[in-house]
């Protein structure tokens, strides 16, 4: 796992370890929790600066200890790819808060329920939220959208792996990749919105909401605007958005919304 200094562009590794690390999900605390494709009983880890996880192949720097996966359990095949925090209100409250995988060998979308465990989770399983009926089904990538409903992105191809790709090349699809909306119910669209355009304060707000897409984004917007004023000559606005988040963080009222609570990373 790796981020890149936002003002000096400095590539900084945070940890090391897994599998095919095919997702990455931050939870309302700010925890990243991350699937791993190959392992049938650990497919999902709890990443934490600086650390070590079991990997598949290669060495450990000396005197290490590694750190094992927060699962108890697997799910059909051993292919998973794609994750989504389900923190949005557009589902009912079985299905909220839950981590969903994709499983592109089982052909279905796992989920998962986090337990507090200590400082960390245990994942316990949970009845898949999709099974597909048909074999070329292939979730690589899931995404909350704007409406809160759950995005699929399907390979949608005969083959999961590059050694029966080299086999038959002829025989990959790359004409039809699909998309789906996993809606409950007559969820309705979103309504049209400029994140872009917003000011400062909308997007303050916005830290609240409770569908995680408009968390993040809004984080991610504010963290630039910060960014980007502390680069330039414009100190007055970026130290102005600075105290607006931080009375956020030191709100007490604030910290007694449970919506202001999910938001937290």
């Amino acid at each position: 796992m790796w981020r890149v200094h936002p003002r000096t562009h400095e590539f900084q590794i945070v940890c090391e370890g897994t599998s095919n690390p095919y997702g990455i999900a931050w939870d309302a605390e700010g925890s990243a929790i991350v699937e791993a494709c190959h392992w049938a009983n650990d497919h999902l880890f709890h990443f934490a600066e600086t650390g070590y996880y079991q990997r598949q192949a290669g060495a450990y720097p000396p005197f290490t200890m590694k750190i094992g996966s927060i699962t108890d359990h697997g799910h059909q095949k051993t292919a998973y790819c794609g994750i989504a925090l389900l923190d949005t209100p557009a589902y009912p409250p079985q299905y909220r808060e839950r981590i969903c995988v994709g499983n592109i060998h089982g052909g279905c979308l796992n989920m998962d329920r986090l337990e507090r465990d200590g400082s960390t989770y245990l994942a316990k399983g949970e009845p898949d939220l999709l099974n597909a009926n048909d074999a070329w089904f292939m979730p690589v990538s899931a995404q909350i959208g704007p409406d809160g409903c759950l995005y699929v992105l399907d390979w949608y191809d005969r083959y999961h792996c590059y050694q029966d790709a080299n086999r038959d090349p002829d025989g990959i699809d790359r004409l039809r990749g699909r998309l789906y909306r996993l809606r409950y119910k007559e969820t309705p669209r979103a309504p049209s919105f400029d994140l872009i355009a917003e000011s400062d304060d909308s997007l303050v707000s916005r830290l609240g909401d409770r569908n995680i897409f408009f968390r993040e984004r809004a984080q991610r917007l504010l963290s630039e605007r910060l960014s980007n004023h502390e680069a330039s000559s414009d100190r007055r606005q970026s130290s102005e958005r600075a105290v607006k988040l931080q009375a956020l963080v030191l709100d007490a009222k604030a910290h007694a919304n449970p919506v202001f609570m999910r938001s937290g990373h």
